[in-house]
């Protein structure tokens, strides 16, 4: 899924990673289109996302902004995250020119 394969880009296991996940509520059921990204040991989805939206569309259970300096796959996911709002930007810049 997107999940590993931010983990590959960044040089990192696709399968598994370690996050701080300190909660006591979770997902029950999903919506329409929304897919497992990531699941704990205990099975607590712990990432989701929604792959046919137009645009990037995530979301986790953990605090990815938490010690993000020191965790490899939370900077990663933030570069994502980055890389897929500056390309909206532009694509809407391109659009507006073009209208």
């Amino acid at each position: 899924g997107l999940f590993a394969r931010i983990a590959e880009a960044a040089g990192l296991d696709p399968n598994e990673q370690t996050v701080n996940s300190l909660h006591s509520q979770g997902l029950d059921r999903l919506g329409k289109g929304v897919v497992v990204e990531a699941l704990s040991d205990d099975g607590v989805i712990e990432g989701i996302a929604l792959p046919e939206a137009p645009n990037l569309a995530i979301g986790v259970q953990w605090h990815a902004e938490f010690r993000v300096e020191k965790h490899a796959f939370n900077r990663a996911l933030f570069h994502h995250f980055g890389e897929a709002a500056k390309a909206r930007a532009i694509a809407r810049l391109t659009r507006a020119r073009v209208a």
